[in-house]
């Protein structure tokens, strides 16, 4: 072997020794600086440990195995959330843009089967608040993807045994984010781009007696889909009703599908908004029971109006669609029955401009179609302004034909009182606000009669009927004309619901319509 070849093979192994060597020490390193800041430049309040660092310089890759994460309250001992990983990859970091660009910048952050426990009732909200304070960012941090896989999140309320919130196998993933000084002083601490999640169930407590509940959940190009909705009081009607102190109506409310499309939130000023251009529910069933025995809630009861106009955030949906839903109302007033119902089915319906962002006169319209129990075509146009300070109102109605005996469900159990003859048509328009309302309606029936009955509900009270039936008009024509007409004028009661104004102003228009005033 030549001098001049014995010299570049020594050359050769020599620089492979160095890079080697330099590697580790490179590595190990960079490696020291990692378990440094994780450990160290964290806040106080949060501690964290993990089983095994690895770090490769030339893939610019770093994995964590087995990490968890404990954050206590600022000024407490207590620890109100806990985080556990199996595994977090971090990859390919660019060391040219950290060097010469003053940035962190990471092509990909993996996290693998994350186990997040959030105690709201132990959190305390630090005497200093301001934002931003917590973490100090020297350079900013630049993740183009970021996906955390199979995550196990829960929420508890007030104990471990009150869970606010629990999702089973969620996966999210999100793209372009950005964090630095200034995105940790928002409400939503970082900027992104495109997003993914999915969950496979998903609960959560919406108030003192009532969860909802969804099998799947899938959100993908700003659209999102949620099969198998449910939401409904968890407990039955009879110990809903002692438990309660006052009026509260139980319900269940089950939807086949929701979808919403083009959403959109974020925060303005520190103020949440949400928006879409299109929300529908398909199949949903809606079941409220209402016991009437409990005692009244006096509460004021504001109208739809108002309610939108003060939600806490901005809300706007462009169109909002109801496909072959359902609606069964029953209402329970006297001991030892099971209360009378009145029901919806084929519901149909699309709600224009739904919201609280939607400039001064531009109205909130809801176009209603429906069958009323299982006979009359129903038809309602409903529209009113949110911005309107004095929540004026306008509902018209179309009823079809209906056999009056169909309300005797209804009106037998919670009136005494049994319908008899066939109402061909009635239109109705209700013109309020707040405090007063008129309606004028026009009735076109046959034959009708109404029968009083006593406390068992069957027995007939003769006179009272036929007092009554005295001041009835049999039909609608005895006069010449096919229709009847009747108008009268409501004061609202508010500590009610607006379907009982609506109820007060029907029960006005009809009395109008059979007696002629």
């Amino acid at each position: 072997m030549s001098k001049s070849v014995r010299i570049f093979l020594i050359v050769l192994v020599s620089a492979g020794i160095l890079i080697v060597l330099g590697k580790i020490a490179i590595n190990t390193f960079l490696k020291n600086k990692v378990e440094t800041f994780v450990t160290q430049n964290l806040p106080p309040n949060y501690q964290s440990d993990f089983d095994k660092l690895s770090l490769d310089l030339f893939d610019g890759t770093i994995t964590f195995k087995d990490v968890s994460l404990q954050i206590q309250n600022a000024d407490t001992a207590s620890v109100h959330s806990t985080v556990t990983v199996k595994e977090l990859i971090i990859e390919d970091i660019s060391y040219w843009k950290y060097l010469f660009h003053n940035e962190i910048h990471i092509e990909d952050i993996k996290i693998f089967y994350p186990e997040v426990t959030y105690y709201t009732h132990l959190y305390r909200t630090p005497k200093d608040s301001a934002r931003g304070s917590a973490l100090n960012l020297n350079k900013p941090i630049r993740i183009d993807e970021l996906s955390i896989d199979h995550t196990r999140l829960t929420l508890f309320d007030d104990s471990e045994e009150n869970t606010l919130l629990y999702a089973e196998n969620l996966t999210v993933e999100i793209d372009d984010i950005l964090i630095d000084q200034n995105t940790l002083r928002k409400r939503l601490p970082l900027e992104f781009g495109d997003y993914i999640a999915k969950a496979d169930s998903i609960f959560a407590k919406v108030g003192p007696y009532e969860n909802v509940t969804t099998r799947n959940f899938k959100l993908k190009k700003k659209r999102a889909v949620f099969t198998n909705l449910k939401l409904a009081t968890k407990y039955s009607r009879q110990q809903h009703a002692q438990l309660l102190d006052k009026e509260r109506d139980h319900f269940d409310l089950t939807i086949d599908s929701l979808e919403i499309d083009a959403i959109d939130f974020g925060f303005t000023e520190r103020e949440l908004f949400v928006n879409s251009n299109r929300l529908l529910l398909a199949q949903p069933k809606l079941d409220i029971y209402r016991n009437k025995l409990v005692a009244d809630d006096f509460s004021r009861k504001p109208l739809y109006s108002e309610m939108l106009r003060k939600l806490p955030f901005q809300l706007s949906i462009d169109t909002a669609a109801v496909k072959n839903g359902s609606i069964r109302y029953t209402e329970k007033v006297t001991e030892g029955t099971n209360g009378g119902t009145i029901e919806f089915t084929s519901l149909d319906a699309t709600i224009a401009n739904l919201g609280n962002t939607y400039s001064e006169g531009t109205k909130t319209k809801l176009d209603i179609n429906a069958v009323f129990m299982k006979d009359a075509p129903f038809h309602v146009d409903w529209s009113f302004d949110v911005r309107d300070p004095e929540n004026r109102f306008v509902f018209k109605a179309d009823v079809g034909k209906l056999a009056a005996a169909q309300l005797n469900q209804f009106t037998r159990e919670n009136l005494r009182a049994n319908l008899e003859g066939t109402i061909q048509q009635t239109y109705f328009t209700v013109s309020g606000d707040d405090t007063y309302s008129q309606i004028d309606m026009r009735m076109k029936y046959d034959e009708f009669k109404i029968k009083f009955l006593n406390d068992n509900g069957k027995d007939k009270k003769w006179l009272k009927s036929a007092v009554a039936n005295l001041f009835i008009k049999k039909n609608s024509d005895q006069e010449g004309v096919d229709f009847r007409e009747g108008n009268g004028e409501v004061t609202r009661v508010k500590h009610k619901s607006f379907f009982n104004y609506l109820w007060l102003n029907v029960e006005k228009g009809l009395k109008s319509c059979v007696t002629g005033g």
